[in-house]
């Protein structure tokens, strides 16, 4: 399928070469500038719309995760994927990119066949958010607003907050660092677990809202930690970050817990049940075996399956303080 791309590069020569390229694994319908204002001022026209950009990281006076976070800022092209393009494969370049809102990485000089694997990724991003905005806009349209159906198991793009992102998104970004440069970094899931009678109480409304709010929480317990969330269906989420202490991830989990409590009241007044959020084990690479990166998300989610959430895991007041204040602590 071929898509509307913008390519943002200031090198006119490579513009070129990027030009042969695309039209070599046939996507034809391209416009190319050679700076980030050339490209703001282009998109700041309704009527420019685009199904993917490449973007150039080191550019001057704009660097390209400056642009990225200028074009995430525009409401239309909120998820549109972005693939980065640059001869700069460090670490921090590659994080950089992924935390501006940027969903793959390729690097110079450009193969055809690797460019054709992203931009099949990028028409991918772009498939399952349009499916997205369909199941968000037929469930508002619908008579009761509630009544549409809705597939639990499926993964779909929640609107916030700003770190999240695709499985796809994540997998690229690790699969991009390698084993060695992941030995800093760690993956871990957390799981809605009455998720499937939330949904089926309330509604799909109701149900994306209170993801919606659970990705929030989630988020603002990482702390200012860099790191990408996604959302993988069944209540399901998975998070990279960086690693830590047996300490700071239990600070995590009481972090989640504590913020759940305090949406108590708010979902009381609005007749709705809290959702109850596990913790699932992190998972590391391992260094010396001959896995795939991408397999810490497939561990950190199988841990996340298995947490199990009750009243026994609820902190006891006369011990910890305030009931309100750890209230459905995480297993």
């Amino acid at each position: 399928m071929d898509m509307k791309i913008l390519a943002v590069d200031d090198e006119l020569l490579f513009c070129e070469l990027l030009s042969a390229a695309l039209k070599e694994i046939g996507y034809t319908d391209a416009k190319y500038t050679t700076s980030a204002k050339q490209a703001l001022e282009f998109l700041s026209v309704p009527s420019n719309n685009f199904d993917c950009f490449l973007v150039d990281i080191q550019m001057a006076p704009m660097n390209g995760i400056e642009l990225v976070r200028r074009i995430r800022a525009i409401e239309r092209f909120r998820y549109t994927p972005i693939i980065m393009i640059t001869a700069n494969a460090e670490k921090a370049s590659i994080d950089n990119a992924f935390l501006a809102g940027a969903n793959d990485y390729i690097t110079k000089p450009l193969k055809p066949v690797e460019l054709q694997a992203r931009l099949s990724m990028a028409a991918s991003l772009a498939e399952a958010r349009r499916q997205t905005q369909l199941l968000n806009q037929s469930v508002v349209d619908s008579d009761d607003g509630q009544s549409v159906s809705f597939a639990f198991d499926k993964p779909y793009l929640i609107d916030e907050p700003d770190c999240l992102t695709s499985v796809m998104a994540i997998e690229n970004y690790l699969l991009k660092l390698g084993n060695i440069r992941l030995k800093s970094s760690a993956a871990v899931g957390f799981r809605v677990a009455n998720a499937r009678g939330l949904l089926d109480e309330f509604g799909g409304v109701d149900f994306s809202d209170i993801m919606a709010d659970t990705a929030t929480v989630i988020s603002s317990a990482l702390g200012r930690t860099p790191h990408l969330l996604a959302y993988t269906g069944s209540g399901l989420f998975v998070a990279v970050t960086n690693a830590k202490t047996a300490d700071e991830w239990e600070n995590v989990r009481w972090e989640v817990a504590d913020m759940i409590s305090q949406l108590g009241p708010v979902y009381e007044g609005a007749g709705l049940r809290l959702p109850d959020v596990v913790m699932g084990k992190p998972a590391t690479v391992r260094l010396l075996s001959l896995e795939k990166p991408t397999k810490m998300i497939t561990r950190a989610i199988a841990s996340a399956r298995k947490a199990i959430f009750s009243d026994s895991n609820k902190l006891d007041q006369s011990v910890y303080g305030s009931a309100s204040k750890y209230a459905g602590v995480i297993g």
